[in-house]
């Protein structure tokens, strides 16, 4: 079918790294970071496109 899914849940990197053995390209979870609100995460891409500007 060739359908794309997102594996969510992902909690630790043993996990991540099965489930990249496995074939999958996308996934979200604990191990990445908590839930967070709009504002949240538009400050965390802000502080993230600073940092790549300052390297």
């Amino acid at each position: 079918m060739d359908l794309e899914a997102i594996v969510e849940g992902v909690e630790t990197e043993e996990e991540l790294r099965i489930l990249e053995n496995l074939g999958v390209r996308a996934v979200q979870g604990y191990y990445f970071g908590k839930p967070m609100t709009a504002d949240e995460t538009l400050k965390r891409l802000a502080m993230q496109d600073a940092q790549a500007l300052a390297s």
